[in-house]
C-alpha cells in the first residue's frame, strides 16, 4: 500500500493533538489542502477500499472487479486546477480525480460519498436533506450519471450518504441541489398501536434559479417495529417541482404491537437536469431516501393488551309486567337478564349500520412448520381493501390488498411460522380497521 507522504503528515499531526482537542483535528481533516491525493495498492483477487483524504469520497473495489493489483488513487482537485471538461457545469462542489484515468472495471465499483452540513434541512419540525448528486466526466468531455444513484438521511445519523455505481475512473464531480426533501420529526416514543401522521415536503433550495426536477414518485416507508398504515403513493402522476412549487402530502403510520425502535419517512425518485452552460446535457432520476426514528413502547401504567374484565349478572330477576298479549299472535315468554328493577320506559336508541365485517382464523397447514392467518372480509361487493399483519414471524408479504367479490365476501391468507398473537389492520373502502387473533 502507498500513501502519500502528504497524507501520512495528516494523520500524524492528528495524533500529536489528540490529546488536545479532537475538534480541530476533525476539521483539519475535513478540509485538507486542495490538490492533495490518496493512493492504495488494490488486490485483484481480494478487492479492497480507498477514501479521499478529506473523508468525504470512499470507493469500495469488489474482488474480481480488476484484471490485476492496480494502485489506485484519489485526489482532491484544487479550484485552480479544475479541468475544462468541467467548467461550464452548473453547480460544481468538490471535484475528483480518479487514477489511473480510463480504468475499466470488469464489474462495477460501489461509490459512497458523505454530503455536508450545508445539506441537512432543518426549520421548524421539518427536517430531511437538500438533494446533492454526483457525475463522472470524462476525458471527452461527456457527462455521465452514476448508476443506482440515492440519498439516504436517517435521523439518528450525523450527516447524509450519497451512494452509487460506475464502472470506470475519471474525474468524479459533486453537484449541488436545489431540490429538498424533508418530512415533519415525531415524539420519538409513541406507544403500542399509536397512529402518527407526519407531513411530507418536497420543496426548492434556490427561488432564482431556473432549474427544475420532475418528481415521479413519493413513497412512504416504514421499517422495525413502524408500518406504513395509510396510502401506498402519495404522487398519482408526475409533477414538475421548480421554484414556484411544492409538493406537500401527510402520510399515516402506525407503531406495532412489539416493543422496538423502528423508522418512517418517504422515499422520492425525482428526474434530475444536468446543465453545462445552461445546455441540459444529461437528465437522470435520483432517489433520496429521508427517515426518522420512533421508539415504540409500553406506558408503565398500561398492559400491550388490556383486556376487558366483565362483571357477571345478578343470578335473580327482577320484577317486570309481563309483556301484553295481542289477538293472533303467539304469547311470547319474556325472561329478563337486567342488573336492576325497571324504574321507567327506556327509548330506543338508534344505531348506525356497520357498512362491513370482519373476523380472523388460522389453520395449522403444516404442523410444526407453518400455519396460515386468514382474515375475512363481508361489506359491499366492489369494495376495496388493504390489510397488513404483523406478529412473531409473518412469512408471507405483510401487505396485502384484495377487492370484495359479487358474494360480498373477501379473504386474505397469510403464511406464519410462530405461535403468538398476530394483529391485522388496515382499510376496507374508506373506513379503517383492526382486528388480533392468538395462534396456539
Amino acid at each position: 500500500m502507498a500513501v502519500t507522504w502528504k497524507r501520512i503528515s495528516v494523520i500524524l499531526y492528528c495524533i500529536i493533538i489528540l490529546g488536545g482537542t479532537s475538534l480541530a483535528c476533525k476539521t483539519l481533516l475535513s478540509k485538507p489542502e486542495e490538490g492533495e491525493g490518496v493512493s492504495v495498492l488494490i488486490n485483484a483477487d481480494e478487492g479492497g477500499s480507498i477514501t479521499s483524504a478529506d473523508e468525504r469520497l470512499t470507493l469500495e473495489i469488489p474482488a474480481g472487479a480488476l484484471d490485476e493489483d492496480t494502485e489506485i488513487g484519489i485526489t482532491v482537485v484544487s479550484t485552480a486546477d479544475i479541468p475544462e471538461q468541467v467548467i461550464g457545469i452548473e453547480g460544481i462542489g468538490t471535484v475528483y480525480k480518479l487514477e489511473p484515468s480510463g480504468l475499466e472495471f470488469s464489474k462495477p465499483i460501489f461509490v459512497n460519498f458523505t454530503l455536508g452540513t450545508e445539506s441537512l434541512v432543518s426549520e421548524d419540525s421539518m427536517r430531511g436533506v437538500f438533494v446533492s448528486t454526483m457525475i463522472i466526466v470524462n476525458e471527452d468531455g461527456d457527462v455521465q450519471a452514476l448508476d443506482e444513484l440515492e440519498i439516504r438521511y436517517l435521523f439518528d445519523d450525523e450527516l447524509p450518504l450519497l451512494s452509487g455505481e460506475i464502472d470506470h475512473f475519471s474525474w468524479i464531480v459533486e453537484i449541488d441541489g436545489t431540490l429538498d426533501v424533508a418530512i415533519k420529526e415525531q415524539q420519538r416514543r409513541k406507544e403500542l398501536l399509536e397512529r402518527f401522521i407526519s407531513q411530507v415536503r418536497v420543496g426548492y433550495q434556490l427561488k432564482n434559479s431556473p432549474d427544475s426536477y420532475e418528481v415521479q414518485r413519493i413513497t412512504p416507508t416504514a421499517t422495525g417495529k413502524a408500518f406504513v398504515f395509510g396510502d401506498r403513493e402519495l404522487l398519482s402522476s408526475p409533477e414538475v417541482v421548480d421554484r414556484n412549487h411544492y409538493i406537500e402530502r401527510n402520510s399515516l403510520y402506525i407503531c406495532v404491537e412489539e416493543v422496538g425502535l423502528g423508522t418512517y419517512g418517504v422515499n422520492v425518485v425525482a428526474e434530475k437536469a444536468y446543465r453545462r452552460n445552461g445546455q441540459v446535457v444529461l437528465r437522470e432520476p435520483v432517489r433520496v431516501n429521508v427517515q426518522g426514528v420512533v421508539e415504540c413502547w409500553i406506558p408503565p401504567t398500561r398492559t400491550p393488551f388490556p383486556t376487558e374484565t366483565l362483571t357477571p349478572l345478578p343470578t335473580h330477576s327482577p320484577t317486570l309486567p309481563p309483556p301484553p298479549t295481542r289477538t293472533g299472535t303467539p304469547t311470547m315468554t319474556f325472561t329478563p337478564t337486567a342488573t336492576a328493577t325497571a324504574t321507567g320506559t327506556a327509548t330506543p336508541t338508534a344505531t348506525a349500520t356497520p357498512t362491513f365485517r370482519v373476523a380472523m382464523t388460522y389453520a395449522h397447514t403444516q404442523p410444526g412448520v407453518e400455519s396460515e392467518v386468514y382474515l375475512h372480509v363481508w361489506g359491499a361487493p366492489g369494495t376495496e381493501v388493504e390489510a397488513q399483519l404483523t406478529g412473531p414471524h409473518v412469512i408471507s408479504e405483510p401487505f396485502q390488498t384484495g377487492v370484495i367479490d359479487e358474494t360480498g365476501m373477501l379473504t386474505i391468507t397469510w403464511r406464519i411460522g410462530l405461535f403468538g398473537t398476530y394483529v391485522s389492520f388496515g382499510m376496507v373502502g374508506e373506513e379503517d380497521f383492526q382486528i388480533s387473533i392468538t395462534v396456539q
